[in-house]
């Protein structure tokens, strides 16, 4: 019985993750149409970053979706400092999701 419990809470977990992907897809899609308007609503815009901002976001996702370069186009172009302040607050969170990789020079080498 646990076993399936534990089955039937993956298979949960996969599927709120796909619908997840595919609500910041739909996002993505539709600042995608909004940029190419270039004479956009921006309560609309403005809605939609909520809504991202709403989903919890992975890095999977992000690679997948693509909708971070869409979000900082958004914020780029846009004279509303909302907007502004909304898009760099997303960037800012989902930059904090990329893991920091570190190197090691050949001083620190020598050092050790």
């Amino acid at each position: 019985k646990q076993w399936y419990q534990r089955r039937v809470r993956v298979n949960y977990n996969v599927k709120l993750f796909i619908e997840m992907s595919d609500d910041v897809f739909t996002i993505g899609r539709k600042l995608d149409s909004i940029i190419k308007d270039k004479d956009y609503n921006e309560d609309n815009v403005t809605d939609l970053l909520k809504a991202l901002q709403s989903l919890p976001m992975t890095l999977d996702m992000l690679e997948k979706t693509r909708v971070g370069l869409s979000v900082n186009t958004i914020r780029k172009r846009t004279q509303n400092p909302e907007l502004a302040s909304l898009s760099k607050t997303l960037v800012k969170r989902w930059k904090k999701l990329v893991p920091v990789v570190t190197t090691t020079t050949s001083q620190d080498r020598v050092q050790q």
